[in-house]
């Protein structure tokens, strides 16, 4: 198939190398098995167990959750989730990126991804998979209800145990944009969407995606997916969670010559995603049908060197007051190796920043170290963030002048990276 891009305590500095280099070389053989289909995943793992463990399985325990009574958010307060791998049983840290106060701690179960937050409302989500014996044994996949206010866990609604897991990725869940339906992604290694109606507290079905991956919410009962043969498929349902149509915008990239990164961030009906070599692809979802924009090219390259978008983790953001879109960049290599491109592997060590109504770069942003995720909040001077997986810490940084205006201890091994601003 054609390429598709897609706590406070620290540990034992010995143990945290040892992770790491399990991390590596399970992400490198995990990589070598699903390179016949492309790069839809990255490093996703799928369990090979998955279909012979019962999906009535009992109820998991309680998880381990660190937390206290959460305070008020105040109105224009800047708080950031993030994800931490730690020992592979992962968990998001909740920081005051204003103050550098730490708020809290959720578990998110194996390899965990992220929370799935609501505008509104109480609570918010975990899709956590879970073994009886720590890494191996019964496998239980759950999407957790957790209380906003004091991270308790309220419930829990018990899902088939196919949820895709390894590198992580933003687009590996999403909430409808009404907020009534949590779309998962499943991986087999066939690809499907699982559907759970988060009103009704069930699980409803699942919607084959083949050769489809990575999930954006398109409107209150859609979502697309990016397709290995340059597509985008859409997938529209009703209110019961089944399927009642499905399209394709065609062309969208081209596998061949430059593959897509599959890390899409969105600003009203756009969503932007870059390809390997830095070209900006919108795709506009307010009509009936999807529908691509003109974009633009990121990327500078000259011979077989060229500042291209940094790794697969997380290496676009978009700020909606300013309209503008930071797009993580590194210097690499162009040459060919190991039988093929390679450059979203490099981490990055700049930050570029577009406007996306002029499609003009305003500003190129130094890092003071490489990093492989970035975010920024959603206000009219917004903070930049960023994360190293390698580095237990989370710098926030005015992108105005690149400053650091603090670094954050969120964990042993960060990876995505949530803003939640209060409006």
């Amino acid at each position: 198939m054609a390429k598709l891009m897609t706590d406070s305590n620290l540990f034992a500095s010995s143990r945290a190398a040892r992770n790491r280099e399990a991390a590596l070389n399970e992400g490198e053989n995990m990589r070598k098995l699903s390179a016949s289909f492309g790069r839809t995943f990255g490093l996703a793992l799928a369990l090979g167990a998955a279909a012979h463990v019962n999906a009535q399985a009992p109820t998991i325990s309680d998880t381990e959750v660190i937390a206290r009574e959460l305070p008020e958010q105040k109105a224009g307060e800047r708080w950031v989730w993030s994800g931490d791998f730690a020992s592979g049983y992962a968990r998001s840290v909740l920081v005051n990126a204003d103050t550098g106060e730490y708020l809290g701690t959720v578990d998110t179960g194996w390899y965990g991804i992220k929370p799935d937050i609501p505008k509104t409302g109480d609570v918010f989500y975990n899709h956590g998979v879970f073994m009886a014996r720590g890494f191996r044994g019964q496998r239980v996949d759950a999407v957790e209800i957790l209380n906003r206010h004091s991270l308790n866990k309220e419930g829990e609604i018990l899902v088939p145990p196919k949820m895709v897991r390894g590198w992580p990725n933003t687009n590996h869940s999403a909430l409808s944009d009404d907020d009534r339906f949590l779309f998962l992604q499943f991986f087999t290694p066939a690809s499907s969407i699982g559907i759970v109606d988060l009103q009704a507290r069930k699980y409803v079905g699942e919607i084959e995606t083949a050769g489809c991956a990575h999930i954006m919410a398109a409107g209150p009962r859609r979502f697309f997916s990016l397709c290995g043969d340059g597509s985008a498929l859409a997938v529209s349902i009703d209110d019961q969670g089944q399927e009642v149509a499905r399209e394709k915008l065609q062309k969208l990239f081209n596998p061949d010559k430059d593959p897509l990164h599959g890390t899409g961030v969105r600003n009203g009906d756009d969503w932007y995603f870059v390809t390997e070599l830095g070209d900006v692809k919108i795709v506009d979802v307010s009509g009936q049908m999807l529908r691509q924009k003109k974009g633009w090219k990121a990327g500078e390259q000259a011979n077989e060197r060229g500042w291209v978008p940094g790794e697969i983790q997380q290496n676009l953001a978009f700020n909606g007051p300013t309209n503008q879109l930071f797009v993580l960049m590194a210097d690499a290599s162009l040459a060919p190796k190991g039988g093929g491109t390679d450059y979203h592997r490099q981490m990055g060590t700049e930050v570029w920043v577009w406007d996306a109504a002029t499609a003009t770069r305003t500003r190129r942003i130094k890092l003071k170290d490489p990093q492989n995720a970035i975010a920024v909040s959603n206000d009219e001077r917004p903070n930049l963030y960023t994360s190293s997986t390698w580095a237990p810490k989370l710098d926030v940084i005015d992108p105005e002048n690149g400053s650091v205006l603090r670094s954050i201890v969120v964990g042993s091994t960060p990876t995505l990276i949530q803003p939640v601003t209060r409006r």
